[in-house]
């Protein structure tokens, strides 16, 4: 009887712990198999957006946020997204509840949050909330083509080209 209290109480604390440890982890970290987000950790994202010289992509995100999950098995499981950040952006994937500093530093006020940054590490702009994968795309084209700088997006829109 005995023996198996404590076979119960080692499966509860095993239970507990990868609980504790996946809370830890970003979802879907680290892949590079096409059409997934190579997701990167907040300073080694820096580190590679200025040796690279690229445009940095930040996603706030929480594991109760219902549209955070949103995000992940819709949007970024897209192929075409995936790709397109993989390529253009360094994309860094932050857990709010673990990296509150970051949270704070970025303004962060609601779930999912996108931060965009040049390559400079300077904030270009902020999108909060769910995005389609076909609503995002030309985002993160207006973003990677520089238009920004010289143009409104509504300008961008209007002769945007899906091809």
């Amino acid at each position: 009887m005995k023996s198996k209290k404590n076979i119960a109480i080692a499966l509860i604390i095993l239970f507990i712990s990868l609980l504790i440890i996946n809370r830890f982890l970003p979802s879907k970290a680290s892949s590079n198999q096409e059409g997934n987000v190579t997701w990167h950790k907040y300073d080694e994202g820096i580190k590679l957006a200025k040796d690279q010289n690229k445009k940095i992509f930040i996603d706030f995100y929480a594991d109760w946020c219902v549209f955070c999950k949103k995000m992940e098995k819709e949007t970024f499981a897209d192929a075409d997204i995936a790709n397109y950040l993989n390529q253009n952006f360094i994309p860094i994937k932050i857990f709010t509840d673990v990296e509150q500093r970051l949270a704070l530093k970025y303004k962060v006020t609601g779930l999912p949050s996108f931060i965009f940054l040049d390559e400079k590490t300077k904030k270009i702009t902020k999108l909060p909330g769910f995005v389609s994968a076909s609503n995002l795309m030309p985002i993160l084209q207006f973003i990677k083509t520089d238009s920004y700088k010289s143009m409104s997006f509504e300008k961008f829109m209007e002769n945007y080209d899906e091809s």
